[in-house]
């Protein structure tokens, strides 16, 4: 066979190949964008956060969790103590992140309620931000969970209101999630707002019935 034939055909083969090749697991894309989700939450910039979920899949942000978790190891062993500030901007961004990868609202539950990842005020609106694409259901469970734990239920109240106003139903009263409500009762429209409000009936009673009353 001359030289040229055998070129054609290490041609044709190559070809062959190449137009038969799978695609490599898990785009480009997407691992750029586990890489860019990383960058933002070791940045501290939760902020980001919820725009950089949206483009994942699940199995990105199954990798991504697994990343996560290990980075909030470091930070609880002290790793990214310093400057000072960043451990406490570091946390907010895992709480955000990690609500929008882990997969089961039981999961969800126990990462936004960690005493370790205790968030900020503004943290709650964006953790609702990156649950933006689970459904009611998941969303109703997720709030029912996070009602029962009084701490979580009474520091998380927004993101627990939210939860709640997107699955279309009532939280069950629990002591947390009251006495989160009654601590955001303020404004000048309160009586108003009281009225209009069809939970109030119920939160008030179960609020008079509670051991300790909450306080505003």
């Amino acid at each position: 066979m001359g030289d040229g034939t055998v070129k054609v055909v290490e041609t044709v083969l190559s070809d062959h190949v190449t137009a038969g090749a799978e695609p490599a697991a898990g785009g480009g894309g997407e691992e750029s964008g586990v890489e860019e989700l990383l960058a933002a939450v070791r940045a501290g910039e939760a902020g980001r956060v919820p725009g950089l979920l949206e483009p994942l899949d699940a199995a990105a942000r199954g990798r991504a969790l697994v990343r996560l978790k290990a980075l909030r190891a470091e930070v609880r062993a002290g790793k990214w103590a310093a400057p000072p500030y960043v451990p406490s901007r570091i946390r907010s961004a895992l709480y955000v992140a990690g609500a929008g990868c882990v997969p089961t609202p039981a999961e969800a539950a126990s990462w936004l309620g960690a005493p370790d990842l205790r968030a900020e005020k503004k943290d709650g609106a964006l953790a609702l931000a990156a649950l933006g694409d689970r459904d009611p259901e998941w969303a109703a469970d997720l709030a029912g969970r996070l009602a029962g734990r009084r701490s979580v239920a009474e520091d998380g109240y927004p993101l627990l209101h939210g939860l709640m106003v997107r699955a279309g139903r009532p939280v069950p009263p629990t002591d947390g999630y009251v006495a989160g409500w009654a601590r955001h009762l303020t404004g000048d429209r309160l009586v108003e707002r009281l009225r209009e409000d069809p939970r109030t009936p119920v939160l008030v009673e179960h609020a008079l019935g509670m051991a300790e009353a909450p306080s505003r």
